[in-house]
């Protein structure tokens, strides 16, 4: 295993962690790593067509943020596209707890981080979606009565 993209049967995957090579059952992280992807990818998408935001769907993009720290960005530029689109899709729901949509921001921030991975050919964001979050968050006018609570 090796820092970077990957040339073998795992020639679709992206960024893995270098480290995990050195544990004792290094072997084993890949199925475990494809497993746990499955599982959270099926979970996610099963809260979002079951409309449950709040428990389900924050609760596996906590998941998701585990499996990056674990596993780095060990899944196809296809898979890493859609749940970039995924998430920004999620964030930019009316009315969503301010809770929420910062724990998908950061998940979101932790997906395009890594700016090697994605170029401006794979990824397009609009930017109106978002523009229209900042103002509905940082210019409120419930927000001097009290009324909206800004996450720290």
């Amino acid at each position: 295993m090796e820092d970077g993209p990957v040339e073998g049967p795992d020639a679709g995957l992206q960024k893995r962690l270098i480290y995990n090579r050195l544990l004792p059952y290094s072997d084993q992280i890949d199925d475990e790593a494809a497993k746990l992807l499955a599982e959270i990818k099926t979970n996610i998408a099963r809260s979002v067509m079951l409309r449950e935001v709040k428990p389900a769907t924050a609760s596996w993009t906590g998941h998701l943020n585990n499996y990056l720290k674990l596993y780095g960005y060990q899944f196809s530029k296809k898979d890493h596209v859609e749940l970039i689109q995924l998430l920004l899709a999620l964030i930019v729901i009316p009315d969503l707890e301010l809770g929420i949509v910062q724990k998908l921001a950061h998940t979101l921030g932790l997906l395009l981080k890594k700016r090697e991975l994605l170029s401006r050919e794979d990824l397009s964001i609009e930017w109106r979606p978002l523009y229209e979050l900042y103002e509905r968050l940082l210019y409120s006018p419930y927000e001097h009565l009290g009324m909206l609570l800004l996450p720290v």
